[in-house]
This record gives C-alpha cells, sequence and structure tokens, in this order.
C-alpha cells in the first residue's frame, strides 16, 4: 500500500494562478490525477484499514487521499472574493470530478474544522478581513450529503488571532506545546464533543485529528492519543511532514503533503505522483 494525502486550505486566495490559489490548485491537481487513473480514497477508510491487517486489502495498492484544514465555508459554498472574483467551493470542484470518474463513493474530501465558535469569531475577524468565513451552520449539510467528512482541527489550533488559547501559559502558534493531559483534552476531546453535537447525529461522529500547523510531540502521538482514545474517539492523527503512507506509517503520525508547503507548482505535484506511483 503507498497512498499520499493532500492537505489543501480553501481560504488561500491570493490571486489567480496554480501557485496562489489552492481552489485553481486543487481543480488541477485533480486532472492530473484523473489523467493517471490513480483513485481516490477517504481518509475515514484508511484510517478504518488500518486499524485492522485483515482488511487492508480492500484499499487499492496506490491511492490520493484528499484534506482541507480550518474548515472554512469555501469547502462547501462558492464565494465572492473582493479581489479576485467568484470562487468555486471544494465540494463543487470534486463533485465535477467524480462525475467524470463516475465514483460514487463517500466522503472523499475530510474537512479539519476548528471547533471553539469563539476562536473562529476571533479568526475571522483578525485573519479574514471580517467576512464570516469560519461559522459552522454548513458542517451538518455537507456530512449528510456523503460528499465532505468533518473532522477534528482542535478547540482553538492556538491560533495567534485569537485572545486566550487552551495552554496553559496563552503560547500560541506551535501546537508541540500540548504535551500535558488537561490541555490536550482541551484541543482534542473537547473539540471532538463539541463537532460531534454541530453534527447532530449518530452517522456522523468525528474520529480523525489533525495536529494545527503540523506541530506534534511525543506526548500527543506515544501517551494522549492512544492511551485515552476511548474517551476522545481519535482512530488517527496527521502531520503535515510530506511522505507517502505505507503500512509501516504510524497512525498517531500520518504523513499530509500542504499546497503551498510540500509543493507550489503543478511540476511539483508531478514529482509526488511519480514518487507514489514508483514501481507500480
Amino acid at each position: 500500500m503507498r497512498i499520499i494525502a493532500l492537505a489543501y486550505h480553501s481560504q488561500n486566495i491570493n490571486g489567480d494562478q496554480y501557485e496562489n490559489n489552492d481552489h485553481i490548485a486543487l481543480r488541477e491537481d485533480l486532472s492530473e490525477i484523473r489523467r493517471r487513473k490513480i483513485p481516490l480514497v477517504s481518509l475515514k477508510d484508511l484510517c478504518c484499514n488500518f486499524q485492522s491487517r485483515a482488511s487492508r486489502h480492500d484499499l487499492p495498492e496506490i491511492a490520493v487521499a484528499l484534506s482541507c484544514d480550518d474548515g472554512t465555508t469555501l469547502d462547501w459554498e462558492h464565494f465572492s472574493h473582493p479581489h479576485h472574483g467568484q470562487q468555486i467551493s471544494f465540494a463543487e470542484i470534486l463533485r465535477e470530478h467524480m462525475l467524470i470518474t463516475h465514483d460514487e463513493r463517500s466522503h472523499l474530501l475530510t474537512s479539519f474544522v476548528i471547533a471553539s465558535p469563539t476562536a473562529r469569531k476571533q479568526i475571522d475577524a483578525g485573519c479574514h478581513a471580517g467576512y464570516e468565513l469560519s461559522i459552522e451552520k454548513w458542517w451538518k449539510s455537507a456530512a449528510m450529503t456523503g460528499l465532505i467528512a468533518i473532522e477534528n482541527h482542535s478547540w482553538d489550533h492556538l491560533h495567534p488571532c485569537i485572545d486566550v488559547v487552551s495552554q496553559r501559559e496563552n503560547k500560541k502558534g506551535d501546537f508541540s506545546l500540548i504535551d500535558s493531559y488537561d490541555d490536550a483534552d482541551k484541543q482534542v476531546r473537547q473539540a471532538a464533543e463539541y463537532i460531534n453535537k454541530a453534527l447532530n447525529t449518530t452517522r456522523h461522529r468525528t474520529s480523525l485529528f489533525a495536529y494545527p500547523f503540523g506541530h506534534f510531540n511525543n506526548y500527543l502521538t506515544d501517551e494522549y492519543l492512544p492511551k485515552y482514545r476511548h474517551q476522545h474517539g481519535m482512530l488517527a492523527a496527521f502531520t503535515t511532514q510530506p511522505e507517502v503512507m505505507t503500512e509501516a506509517s504510524n497512525i498517531f503520525k500520518l504523513p499530509r503533503y500542504v499546497h503551498g508547503e510540500a509543493w507550489t507548482t503543478s511540476n511539483e505535484l508531478v514529482k509526488i505522483l511519480n514518487q507514489l506511483q514508483k514501481n507500480y
């Protein structure tokens, strides 16, 4: 098994080119993935297979998984950008791909959302020019359609735009500082409980975690997440280490490639896909 997880941010709209617009990048990347006939898999299916060796044969030998971070409304809804015009939602871009490939599977895009309403309001005010991009009203609709899975990106992301974060010294911008039970429980379990309540259905419960900024530490990966799974419900966690996922990958340190960090141009994605398909 060789799988790459790609990550995007729908609020990243700084121009009209692949390099500076994640919507353009996602559409072009899906076109390249189609051209190569690489199947998509959902992160949830991937992680469930990781939990059971007996079912790993259900996964393709090589595949791509899609995710997006921070949970802005642009994941689900179109947006009229004040400088760059109409932006097609990630959901619609994925629908177009699925219509072309005749793929009817569920949750092929995973949106990792920030749970705290206060944090999201402050992020919108301080980082999104006051636009209400971080509201939660679309979460349940997206999950119920079967198109997008709503998953856990922490309580408040330790985001620099927030006045007070759930870290014992109110330190921001570095999630590796979450190194105690109390802080981890607020960021992971409290977030999961809020998200599950917002989804308001037992059919869709969050069980995947994405480390904010991609930052993690030994306490999170080796103690809190595996030992307290019965409390927080997380099956797996994702970093932003740009690597191919294999059977040997650590379930609480699964890698992801982030557009704008791991790759910026379409040619760089081609190299990543070449690496995925090497020897196949």
